[in-house]
């Protein structure tokens, strides 16, 4: 991504389109590499939840109630917990060894999955007991597929305003600079998530007593 504006200024009309082509068939595949690692990991982890019996499944949602409401105060800061993970990055030398169509593909995959590299936010948590808990594989998939495209979007969003190293980098601190403002946007979601999963858990409890 990064350089494209530059390179593009460069070469004239016809390389023009040819490189907004080019980086149009790229953004696609990454961003769809970035889904069907979702869907993987939702699959799976959607089928192991059906799988459970349905008194394991209740208790299970009460934990996750509360669990993000914990992973909230670890987002801002107020607890410190463990976050257990495969400590690994995607390899950084296919940058220099694959054709940019196949790191698109390789990379997105890996972080869409959502396991595959290390976990910096306990959002990723709640999204994959979501995925388990949901005790189905198609909807499982489709709660990490959303995670995936939401993963995968901010790259090709701040795309444009990067056409040179010295960009990328300045851009890289500013991001780091709004690293508290996105802890508070998780933990706001994960609020959210807290609440929707105990108001699913009333309303399943009083299902089965009205039964």
């Amino acid at each position: 991504m990064t350089g494209q504006r530059f390179m593009m200024r460069q070469t004239g009309s016809e390389a023009d389109w040819a490189s907004l082509l080019r980086f149009g068939a790229w953004s696609i595949m990454w961003l769809m590499a970035h889904i069907l690692g979702g869907i993987v990991t939702g699959g799976a982890l959607g089928a192991v939840g059906s799988l459970l019996p349905g008194p394991f499944r209740i208790a299970a949602l009460a934990v996750l109630s509360a669990l993000c409401l914990i992973w909230a105060l670890a987002e801002l800061k107020v607890v410190k917990l463990p976050m257990p993970q495969w400590p690994r990055q995607v390899q950084e030398r296919w940058l220099v060894r694959l054709p940019w169509n196949l790191i698109a593909l390789g990379y997105g995959f890996q972080l869409g999955s959502a396991v595959a590299t290390r976990i910096k936010s306990t959002i990723i948590y709640a999204a994959l007991f979501c995925a388990l808990l949901v005790g189905s594989p198609l909807a499982g998939a489709f709660i990490m597929a959303i995670f995936g495209a939401a993963r995968g979007l901010p790259a090709l969003i701040v795309a444009p305003l990067v056409d040179s190293p010295e960009r990328s980098i300045r851009l890289a601190l500013r991001i780091d600079d709004y690293a508290g403002a996105a802890a508070k946007v998780n933990a706001g979601i994960l609020v959210a998530a807290g609440v929707a999963v105990a108001w699913d858990l009333w309303a399943l409890t009083v299902e089965l007593i009205g039964r």
